[in-house]
């Protein structure tokens, strides 16, 4: 269920629904975290961070992402923990 919240929030924040998308995506963050799945978890926060830049909000993009890259330090996902940093680097060089 978490996994298909996930993509309903990022549906909703393709179609400019920033709020539900939001609130869809902690939801699964939640879960994700309460079952144990971190890197789920860490996947799901840098979904946070897409719908906060898609929203205009740099900032929180950038928390959202931080907070990611550093699950994905944490779980040994060199790959995934490179792609943030250069997302970040984007985020922070517009």
């Amino acid at each position: 269920m978490a996994r298909a919240r996930v993509f309903l929030g990022e549906a909703q924040s393709l179609a400019s629904q920033h709020d539900p998308a939001n609130w869809t995506i902690s939801i699964a963050v939640q879960e994700f975290a309460h079952l144990g799945h971190r890197h789920w978890s860490a996947h799901a926060i840098e979904y946070l961070g897409q719908a906060a830049e898609r929203a205009g909000q740099a900032e929180a993009a950038v928390n959202w992402y931080t907070a990611s890259q550093d699950q994905y330090r944490n779980l040994g996902a060199t790959r995934d923990e490179e792609l943030l940093h250069n997302r970040l680097l984007a985020l922070l060089h517009q």
